[in-house]
């Protein structure tokens, strides 16, 4: 048994029965040695060591006697060192009992704190749960307008281009579905460009590509007529009453697109339907 600085009663009594006892009937729940104390024991503690010296062995040739003899003085080594503590118990069942209970009561108020705050950790991870959702709702809205604005830009520029000659009016759905499909698409395009007597490189966007085409081109209504035809100023109002026709028979038909809507249109109306192919040739 290993001799301690500090030792409870019941290793006090598995060392020295009758120490254990004692300290029993005194009410001692453990006890605390000086070092010298341990030191001054524990040469008796080693009931092996004991065994094995010379004058043991001499005075008690009989291994059981030996062994018995050996263990009374190491009890006796321990009682006497015990007999010399100073200060007496170190804990007495009293001081043990109040000394268990305040831990235990520490123990559950630290049970509690710890309960408050993984209560307030909680709070917060759903308070920011909470607040991210908010924040992807409030980024969803501005992605939106962003998109409404986007879309209105082009319905201006689609305008623009019509009132500038560079757009017929049956051209327009095609362009915006194809603009509107190139929205946020990054991909770009390079190609050659005159530059004076030389040319460079230019990139651009799909969507910016497409548009500088359709800025570029000729003007649709005066410059793809024939001399000998209607006079030009005739043509822009060949693409409008197409136009505004079309969106009367989407009117009345609902279910019609506006590119069956035109179709519908010219058929009915050859000579209108004449006027307006003179735009597109």
């Amino acid at each position: 048994m290993e001799i301690k600085l500090n030792m409870s009663r019941e290793e006090v009594a598995k060392i020295c029965p009758a120490c254990g006892e004692s300290m029993a009937i005194k009410g001692i729940s453990a006890l605390a040695f000086t070092a010298a104390q341990v030191a001054k024991f524990a040469e008796h503690g080693d009931v092996e060591k004991c065994m094995t010296k010379a004058d043991m062995v001499e005075k008690y040739p009989d291994e059981n006697k030996r062994r018995t003899a050996c263990e009374k003085e190491m009890g006796e080594a321990l009682m006497q060192a015990i007999q010399e503590v100073k200060g007496g118990p170190v804990m007495d069942e009293k001081k043990f009992e109040q000394e268990k209970a305040q831990l235990e009561a520490d123990k559950r108020a630290a049970e509690q704190k710890a309960k408050e705050y993984q209560d307030k950790l909680s709070a917060l991870q759903a308070d920011n749960e909470a607040a991210k959702g908010k924040e992807s709702e409030a980024l969803q809205e501005v992605k939106k307008l962003k998109r409404e604005r986007h879309d209105d830009q082009i319905k201006s520029w689609i305008a623009a281009q019509k009132r500038a000659g560079k757009l017929a009016p049956v051209e327009e759905p095609r362009l915006t579905a194809i603009l509107s499909a190139l929205y946020e698409d990054q991909r770009t395009v390079t190609f050659s460009q005159a530059d004076g007597d030389k040319t460079k490189e230019v990139k651009d966007t799909l969507a910016d590509a497409i548009k500088a085409f359709i800025v570029g081109r000729p003007n649709i209504f005066k410059e793809m007529g024939h001399a000998d035809d209607e006079p030009t100023e005739s043509l822009p109002k060949a693409g409008d009453e197409v136009d505004r026709r079309a969106k009367e028979y989407q009117a009345k038909h609902e279910k019609v697109g506006y590119m069956d809507a035109c179709k519908a249109v010219l058929k009915a109306d050859p000579e209108l339907n004449e006027r307006y192919m003179r735009i597109l040739n």
